[in-house]
């Protein structure tokens, strides 16, 4: 089996109603960053069955979801607020990365 990749998942929901829906679906498997922006690490079983139960949730013709491999390496720079709450790492390397 292929280990788990590291994804940044990234949405933009027309209507309020399903934007709440998609939310929730997201947050069974991902950590928040920003307002329409987690972090998740899924395996190719874990992806599919995301990218099922958010393709339940969504309009195709109004509504955008995206979901972005990260490497290893990522490289990530941040203003503002820390990004992922305090005492949050899942002691994963790429989501430390997320903290300033």
């Amino acid at each position: 089996m292929k280990p788990a990749n590291a994804w940044l998942i990234c949405y933009d929901i027309a209507e309020p109603r399903r934007l709440a829906r998609v939310w929730r679906a997201v947050k069974e498997f991902g950590v928040p960053l920003q307002y329409s922006v987690f972090w998740a690490r899924l395996d190719e079983a874990g992806a599919a069955a995301a990218l099922s139960s958010i393709a339940r949730r969504i309009d195709p013709r109004r509504d955008d979801v995206r979901f972005y491999p990260l490497p290893e390496n990522v490289q990530i720079s941040g203003l503002g607020r820390d990004v992922v709450p305090l005492g949050v790492d899942f002691g994963d390397p790429v989501l430390r990365r997320f903290r300033r």
